[in-house]
């Protein structure tokens, strides 16, 4: 299928599941005619409660979401009505899922070689970047929208972890004496992880 058709010259939003996405809700669903929303599947089942369908979902690692000690699949009905970005990578559980269709992604590891260029064509689109939420706009650039909104993109601890539905999960992960600028203009915690993203989304 044409993603391109979908996306060019149009507006997209992409969300994340960080603790300020439960502070978007109201406005996502108030202005969601005028994007095309692509939710990291981590987002999903915050949006399902609220009554936002996005138009895609997208994935890009090659885990087993099934395992219980990731469960990052929602297991509702709404899920039918989601198409999946997803890269070629994928475990085979992800196949299992009940998502509307899947789109596969060509995935980094074989980009540029006789291979890629058979399956995918010379003019594929590419979803390139260290984190789902930046492979997720490589991707949209290249299918040419005109702009790219970003929510739940906050990187920094909260205390709360990922917004969630019913209640928040905890990062496992230590915290370090990394600070980032909020949006109020005060200095919050952050990770490590923040710099290499900071870098990788200004360039």
């Amino acid at each position: 299928s044409d993603l391109g058709a979908v996306f060019r010259d149009g507006h997209a939003m992409v969300v994340s599941p960080g603790p300020s996405l439960l502070l978007s809700l109201e406005k996502i669903k108030k202005f969601r005619q005028y994007f095309k929303v692509i939710a990291l599947v981590r987002s999903l089942p915050v949006l399902f409660d609220y009554g936002i369908i996005p138009d895609f979902a997208i994935m890009v690692d090659a885990q087993d979401h099934s395992e219980k000690h990731l469960d990052l699949i929602p297991r509702d009905p709404l899920l039918a009505k989601v198409p999946l970005l997803v890269t070629d990578f994928t475990h085979r559980s992800t196949f299992d899922a009940n998502f509307k269709e899947l789109f596969l992604l060509p995935g980094a590891p074989i980009m540029g070689c006789p291979l890629y260029d058979a399956i995918y064509g010379l003019e594929s689109p590419r979803a390139e970047g260290s984190g789902v939420a930046s492979c997720a706009i490589s991707l949209l650039a290249e299918l040419g929208v005109r702009s790219i909104t970003l929510v739940g993109q906050d990187l920094s601890l909260s205390g709360t972890g990922y917004a969630s539905a019913q209640q928040t999960s905890i990062r496992d992960d230590e915290h370090e004496d990394i600070t980032c600028l909020g949006i109020d203009g005060s200095r919050l915690p952050t990770k490590s992880d923040y710099l290499f993203f900071k870098t990788e989304l200004e360039m």
